[in-house]
Parts: C-alpha cells; structure tokens; sequence
C-alpha cells in the first residue's frame, strides 16, 4: 500500500494534471524514510525509503509540466492501529528470534503514541 497504491494513484492523475498543466501531489511518508529505525520495521522503513525517492524525482521530473510533488511526515497519529498491530507483532514473535525486538517496538510505539497528534492535524496540513 506504501508504494504501489500512491504510484497507482499518481497515473491515474498524471495525464488529467499534465493537461492542465497544473496540480500538486501530496505523498504521505514518515521520518523513518529519512532515517532509518530498527524499531520500527525495515519493511515499513524501506516502504517510505521509496516514497521519499519516488516523489523527490518526481518533483523534479512534474516540476516543467506546472505539477508539484509535496511529502507530509506526520509523525504518530491517533488511531486504533497501534494497539492490533502491535500485538499481532508480539504474538507472531512468540518467544523466536524477533521476541526481543518486538517488544522493544511496542514500548516505543506506546511511548511515542503518547505524543501522538490528532488526524484533524495532519488533515489540516494536506
């Protein structure tokens, strides 16, 4: 969803964008692609790696057709995710090789949900 989903979404709109020769494409993304982070998973981290290079080359790629590429890193949100996925992590972990890691990203997770920031936020800034 991280990647495919937002390339599949952008050629949708690109034809009707370049067109009118206007339009702005907002991608949302996560300091993790910035920074890597153990804690939280180097599948979600390498899904916004992507994001992340997908729309800098696509800013500059859009930038002569009047269309700009901008990308949202909102950080922790307040939602119900946490709470299932974080113990579907620690369930599929068991006692196996990620045990330990799994519950070092949950602690992280419940401490950063902490000062997580309501949708309303983020839906302002987009």
């Amino acid at each position: 969803v991280n990647v495919f989903g937002l390339v599949k979404m952008i050629q949708a709109v690109l034809p009707t964008m370049r067109q009118q020769h206007s339009g702005r494409i907002i991608n949302m993304s996560s300091m993790a692609g910035k920074i890597s982070n153990i804690l939280l998973g180097s599948w979600y981290v390498g899904s916004k790696f992507a994001v992340e290079g997908i729309s800098d080359s696509l800013r500059q790629e859009l930038k002569p057709f009047g269309i700009d590429v901008a990308v949202i890193e909102p950080g922790a949100i307040q939602s119900e995710w946490k709470d299932g996925a974080m113990d579907r992590m620690i369930d599929a972990s068991g006692n196996g090789p990620y045990a330990t890691l799994a519950r070092r990203s949950a602690d992280f997770f419940a401490m950063s949900y902490k000062f997580a920031s309501a949708p309303r936020v983020v839906a302002r800034a987009v």
